[in-house]
């Protein structure tokens, strides 16, 4: 008895196109699911989330930091304690120009006791963050005195910095090309989509080019940021987490698209 077989020719040549398009699934599958990575990076890193109330409580806590390291004459308890160390008598002629709305004299008496007013100096800050998290220790005995206008813009400066970390994440992501988006659904059945990255996060991402970064190659798509405190502004279980959570998303990816493809292959070769 004898059986002729035919097609083979056909279905080797399906297979090796099967082969091909299982690598263009692959590489599209890595870029989507690196994409994926540096949205969860960016919800991990501080301020916690996309919402606009942490971020705001962040911008506090920077106004505080920052008024542990530089007082101004207007700081009358704080003034007078640093020149109660050097002075007691000046101390007390500093606060009764004070309450006298006396200007000259105020400055007067912080001059004769060695503390005027200094330009404020942005190193004074970094230099004070030393709390393993960025901050200032809640401990921090302010020495400087600054003037009230130059320190109201400089925490005006740092405030719009928070995100910045974040906003690394969002430029790696977009770097990658497509879109940075989540679709919705209303109750009534109406689709549309929204940016995930809220918009302080993107407008520092365009204020500041090149925070972040993606390679790609065919079997490997590298994310990453160029943020110099990524990583102090990243929660290491957080971290952990993100990666971890990654990795079973892509293998799960990885399964259905060969899946899929098998599909397509043996209905083609039948």
């Amino acid at each position: 008895m004898g059986v002729k077989v035919t097609g083979l020719r056909e279905f080797t040549s399906f297979t090796r196109a099967m082969v091909r398009g299982t690598e263009r699934d692959v590489a599209s599958i890595l870029k989507q699911e690196a994409r994926g990575l540096c949205v969860e990076m960016g919800a991990a890193t501080m301020p916690l989330g996309f919402r606009e109330g942490p971020a705001v409580k962040f911008r506090r806590r920077v106004e505080g930091d920052i008024g542990r390291v530089f007082l101004t004459k207007d700081d009358r308890g704080k003034v007078f304690k640093l020149l109660e160390r050097r002075s007691r008598s000046l101390a007390r002629g500093f606060l009764r120009a004070l309450r006298e709305g006396n200007d000259a004299q105020v400055r007067k008496y912080m001059r004769d006791a060695g503390l005027k007013v200094e330009a404020l100096n942005p190193a004074a800050h970094r230099a004070a963050r030393t709390d393993p998290k960025g901050r200032v220790p809640k401990g921090f005995q302010a020495a400087e005195v600054v003037s009230a206008p130059s320190l109201r813009a400089y925490i005006r400066k740092q405030q719009q910095l928070v995100g910045l970390a974040k906003a690394g994440w969002y430029a790696a992501a977009k770097s990658l090309g497509g879109r940075v988006r989540r679709n919705l659904e209303s109750e009534d059945g109406k689709r549309r989509t929204e940016e995930i990255f809220p918009s302080y996060v993107r407008k520092l991402a365009r204020r500041f080019p090149g925070l972040g970064s993606a390679v790609v190659s065919e079997k490997k798509v590298t994310v990453g940021t160029r943020v110099n405190h990524a990583r102090e502004a990243l929660p290491a279980d957080l971290y952990e987490n993100a990666v971890d959570g990654a990795q079973v998303r892509l293998a799960k990816a990885l399964r259905e698209a060969l899946r899929r493809r098998k599909q397509r292959g043996f209905r083609a070769a039948a």
